[in-house]
């Protein structure tokens, strides 16, 4: 169903393209060229006419109740499908492999190419850098053989300003004498931004903060509207500080008012001969005083000594005495007792 017919010559030319060509450069034009061993044949169509006839007397033979004879079509159908899709694919291979070879060949083209290309980029590079470095170096002179014109405040302040210099300085177009105006001009842009803000000669007390902000972000819009926010936030601190001031105000006047009238009640009461009572408070988390009970206390917790023994016969009682007290004060209960001819042992509960 699919046939070859005879082979025929065909080329394909692909032409290296250089843009802008130098007289040199004209004679490296590349010319590639693909031979083709054959091509498809139309027949395709008649293959597609009886495989679709096929199927169609197979759905009439298929109602009829010929469902073995159906089924023969159906995986006629689905190999003749199957094998143009195989012939395919052998044709695109055959097609391909030129091109795959020509495409391995410029691959290693190139990689020997750039081998050999690599000491000239490098040296390239080097001397690049070469000239990059002595550009910068220039920039640097004429930006301080500028900025000493000014003052040693301003110099100091413009030095600080990391987004002075401008990237483009070091391109190639950029020459000496465009260079030395820019760098000029913004010396003189930022003499003007700093006295819009008021920070030379003026003495404001946020004059630090303000040109800092200006010194980091080289941008006078935020500096001013930061300008802004310092100024409203002193105006709050001193309506703070002077709402709080007439507050104490009155809270001192009130408590002398108080004193006054409270002196004034003390004297009436004085002449009067009637003395308001004293009243006595007893001082927070005090603990309660020790209670003995309701017995006598026994003779040898009176300050009073009790007396010596006399005689060996003299009778002695025992007596539990519990007392509550701090550590600290153990030592003079325990000599207290001991002068007195006490015997007690210590346990805690």
């Amino acid at each position: 169903m699919v046939k070859k017919n005879e082979p025929e010559e065909e080329t394909l030319e692909l032409e290296g393209f250089v843009e802008n060509p130098s007289q040199e450069e004209q004679g490296l034009v590349i010319q590639l060229a693909v031979e083709t061993k054959g091509i498809i044949n139309d027949n395709l169509e008649i293959a597609e006419v009886e495989i679709i006839k096929k199927v169609r007397d197979a759905i009439e033979q298929a109602k009829s109740g010929d469902l073995v004879k159906a089924k023969k079509v159906v995986s006629f159908a689905n190999n003749q499908i199957k094998d143009l899709n195989q012939k395919r694919i052998s044709v695109k291979n055959e097609w391909m492999k030129p091109l795959d070879d020509i495409a391995s060949k410029i691959k290693n083209i190139e990689r020997k190419v750039c081998e050999e290309l690599k000491p000239l980029t490098d040296e390239i590079s080097i001397q690049e850098e070469k000239e990059l470095n002595e550009k910068i170096n220039l920039i640097k002179k004429l930006k301080d053989s500028r900025i000493d014109k000014e003052s040693l405040v301003i110099s100091k302040f413009i030095r600080g300003c990391k987004w002075f210099d401008n990237p483009s300085w070091t391109n190639k177009g950029y020459t000496e004498a465009k260079i030395t105006k820019e760098i000029d001009a913004k010396v003189l842009e930022i003499i003007g931004n700093l006295e819009a803000l008021d920070l030379i000669g003026e003495g404001n007390k946020n004059s630090s903060a303000i040109s800092l902000k200006y010194q980091e972000e080289g941008n006078i819009s935020k500096a001013i509207n930061y300008r802004k926010q310092l100024e409203e936030a002193d105006r709050q601190e001193e309506e703070r500080k002077a709402k709080q001031k007439e507050e104490d105000d009155e809270r001192i006047a009130k408590e002398k008012q108080e004193k006054e009238e409270r002196d004034e009640r003390l004297g009436i009461q004085e002449e009067s001969g009637i003395l308001p009572e004293e009243k006595t408070t007893e001082p927070e988390n005090e603990e309660p005083p020790m209670q003995y009970g309701s017995q006598t206390v026994p003779k040898f917790m009176q300050e009073k000594p009790v007396e010596p023994e006399t005689t060996q016969d003299q009778i002695t009682h025992d007596y539990t005495l519990t007392i509550r007290c701090q550590t600290e004060f153990l030592k003079y209960l325990g000599e207290f007792m001991r002068n007195n001819g006490c015997k007690y042992k210590l346990e805690e509960k």
